[in-house]
């Protein structure tokens, strides 16, 4: 079984990675930084600006810097948290219920 921070990405999720250019590093990042919503079929992840401090406290300004445009997009995983099933980039703000 997978702890929490151990995760793969479906052959989709590899596919979009690389049509949209997000690196798995990101995707790592998303993951372990990024604010967590349940939708119908599983979870989305993005980042607010809690989660966006949280990864300027913990890599500092500078990596934090050339960062934060790539941060812009929302990966969906399964319900069970261990499977990316795509990523996107985000194209308009998050509405919260």
């Amino acid at each position: 079984m997978a702890t929490q921070n151990e995760f793969v990405l479906s052959m989709h999720a590899e596919e979009r990675c690389q049509q949209r250019g997000i690196s798995p590093e990101h995707v790592r990042i998303m993951h372990s930084y990024g604010i967590w919503r349940h939708t119908s079929r599983g979870f989305s992840c993005f980042m607010n600006k809690h989660a966006r401090d949280k990864v300027r406290a913990d890599f500092g300004d500078a990596v934090y810097r050339t960062l934060a445009e790539k941060l812009d997009f929302y990966l969906v995983m399964d319900m069970d948290r261990t499977t990316v099933l795509t990523v996107a980039h985000r194209l308009r703000r998050h509405k919260s219920a």
